[in-house]
């Protein structure tokens, strides 16, 4: 059926059937996706739309990277990123350069990966797509990983997993794929922190996954992996049955990952004593590394070290001393200075065997430098990657601040104009009672309305301010309001006695929005209504205030909200912006809470109001000291 389809001419079914079949054969067979993209790209001359020009270049791109040509794969990402900004897809967009990190991370283009991930972030609004959030976590943590920030790859890593975990639809084949990346990444962290029985059990769990679903495109690396750690726990037989597994994996065509496995069965093999067995694997291992990369100077290296020790057990002198210059050589041409210390440590001991003690000595001289050189080496990748740490977090951290600065203005102006409807009301009751000829009242009223207005001017241009003025502020917005329903309900503030009012300084006017939730909607079919507001100590940064409303409950209060589209704009973006602006200034912390809305509720389930928690962060002013003189 999947032949006969491709022989039709390119009608849209035949172009959707073709990205379906590269988009599923590339994590399961590699020669049929192969194919099945050169059929995509005969069809590129042809009349067909950008769309499909795009996909073209996006599951290249996949592909490229999974057969290891890496920068291949990045010269068909970078044509599918121009593709889709000029279609202007944000989802899409940032699907695409997600993979395209992938291939950064192969490629150790750190600079650019950090780029690109703080690019993405940045597209977090416009995001409609919900597989993201955790790909976001995933390319963070193997970012991380590859800059030694191992807690915080592992913790990147964790989280992926929940988010993926999370997804409401059921995974599809690519989910599959990054939660075996996932798992790959979460085993390599164990491996380098040296927890190789967890190690073991993330890199069994990927192999399980692979072989259920018949991913086999990495499934000698993975196998591979699972020996590595087998082999490092000192289980011989484990390591040399995924080892062979990894040979016989068909469809994964890295020589890398079939090299390493050879080498490392005859290094098993030389454990032994099975010289004559060790030396063939060796030799194969050998001209599988040259056939993929002429430079991989470190595994040269190894593999001549191996030699070296097998003919030294065999009191092969010469020949010895061949491979260790031979490995000391390809070690120096990739200044491999880990490699060339270790060399020149067993290097020594074999001349200390010998009997040829100055040469011992030499190469025990050679030992210290090398290892000098090595720690010198580490410490400007230490600086190298500390510099690009440095530079993500002071752009997370510029983003961050843009967005309190843009969430800060838009208060600002909500402040500035307070609630059309409020003011308006407020000027009619100031009418109604000059009217009624209560001059007292109406001055006294008007009083008020004019401190209010100057207390929210002026107070637009602060960031923060002192609680007592905060209070004050609210009591007598809660004032005019109280006179504007004819005393319909009654207000009541409490403050903490470990709350010093003068001296504690919290954001401005970040509490008004939730009282005139209250007043609006909960309250206003009540005539017995009551607001209480709360100021609670929670700690030297923290304090919680609490506004309770005894209304109708958010249920009745949306009901009613929904008949109200003039006020219903206007109360969403007030609370939203002054959540968002709360989560940044609370440090932006997944686990922490800065706002949580309590629906109050009797035995039967009836309403009983309304209780929102806000937590906000608190600055202290000091105040002049006096000293004895």
């Amino acid at each position: 059926m999947e032949d006969q389809l491709l022989q039709t001419p390119a009608s849209p079914d035949k172009l959707s059937a073709l990205e379906r079949l590269v988009g599923y054969y590339t994590y399961t067979d590699i020669e049929k996706a192969t194919a099945h993209l050169g059929k995509m790209k005969a069809l590129l001359s042809s009349n067909v739309s950008s769309e499909f020009h795009l996909a073209y270049h996006w599951y290249a791109g996949q592909l490229k990277n999974q057969l290891y040509q890496y920068q291949d794969s990045e010269e068909h990402y970078k044509n599918a990123v121009s593709i889709i900004t000029e279609i202007g897809d944000v989802s899409q967009m940032s699907e695409i350069m997600l993979d395209r990190v992938g291939t950064l991370i192969n490629l150790g283009d750190w600079k650019t990966t950090g780029e690109i991930l703080d690019r993405i972030e940045s597209y977090r609004d416009q995001l409609s797509e919900p597989r993201i959030e955790y790909r976001i976590k995933c390319r963070k943590g193997f970012l991380n990983l590859h800059l030694g920030n191992y807690p915080e790859a592992l913790e990147d890593l964790f989280q992926a997993e929940r988010l993926l975990d999370d997804l409401e639809d059921t995974p599809n084949l690519k989910d599959y794929y990054f939660l075996c990346l996932i798992q790959s990444g979460i085993s390599t962290i164990y491996q380098k922190t040296g927890d190789l029985h967890k190690a073991v059990q993330a890199s069994i769990k990927v192999v399980d996954l692979c072989e259920t679903l018949g991913m086999k495109t990495r499934l000698s690396w993975h196998y591979l992996s699972v020996g590595n750690c087998f082999l490092a726990l000192d289980r011989k037989d484990k390591a040399k049955l995924y080892f062979q597994k990894a040979l016989e994996s068909e469809d994964d065509l890295s020589k890398k990952a079939r090299a390493g496995a050879t080498a490392n069965l005859g290094y098993l093999d030389l454990a032994d004593q099975k010289y004559e067995s060790a030396l063939p694997l060796f030799e194969q291992a050998e001209k599988l590394y040259h056939q993929n990369a002429s430079d991989d100077y470190h595994n040269f290296s190894v593999i001549s070290n191996w030699k070296a020790r097998l003919y030294a057990e065999q009191m092969k002198d010469d020949l010895a001393l061949q491979h260790y210059e031979k490995a000391l050589q390809s070690a120096q041409e990739g200044e491999d200075y880990q490699q060339l210390s270790n060399l020149c440590y067993e290097i020594a001991e074999f001349f200390a065997d010998s009997e040829d003690f100055e040469k011992a000595y030499q190469y025990q001289l050679l030992h210290g430098e090398m290892e000098e050189k090595f720690r010198e080496k580490q410490g400007k990748k230490q600086l190298l990657e500390l510099e690009i740490k440095y530079k993500a977090e002071a752009q997370r951290k510029e983003a961050e601040m843009l967005k309190l600065e843009s969430s800060r203005l838009a208060l600002k102006a909500l402040r500035a104009q307070m609630n059309p409807h409020f003011l308006h009301n407020c000027l009619n009751a100031i009418q109604r009672f000059i009217t009624s000829e209560d001059s007292d009242t109406a001055a006294r009223y008007l009083a008020k309305f004019s401190r209010l207005m100057r207390q929210s001017l002026e107070y637009s241009e602060e960031e923060i301010i002192t609680l007592e003025s905060e209070i004050e502020f609210l009591e007598n917005y809660l004032d005019i309001f109280q006179k504007l329903r004819f005393e319909q309900f009654v207000f009541e503030i409490k403050i903490d006695p470990e709350l010093e009012e003068d001296i504690v300084r919290i954001p401005t006017m970040i509490i008004q929005p939730y009282v005139e939730n209250a007043l609006e909607h909960g309250l206003r079919s009540r005539d017995n209504g009551k607001v209480t507001i709360e100021f609670i100590y929670m700690n030297e940064d923290q304090l919680k205030c609490v506004v309770h409303d005894n209304g109708i409950g958010r249920k009745a209060a949306a009901l009613y909200k929904s008949t109200q589209s003039e006020k219903r704009n206007y109360r969403s973006m007030g609370t939203s912006i002054t959540e968002e602006r709360l989560k940044i200034l609370n440090g932006d912390q997944d686990t922490q809470v800065s706002v949580e809305t309590i629906d109050l509720q009797d035995e039967s389930g009836n309403p009983l109001g309304t209780s929102v928690e806000i937590l906000l962060p608190v600055r202290y002013f000091q105040k002049d000291l006096v000293t004895a003189s």
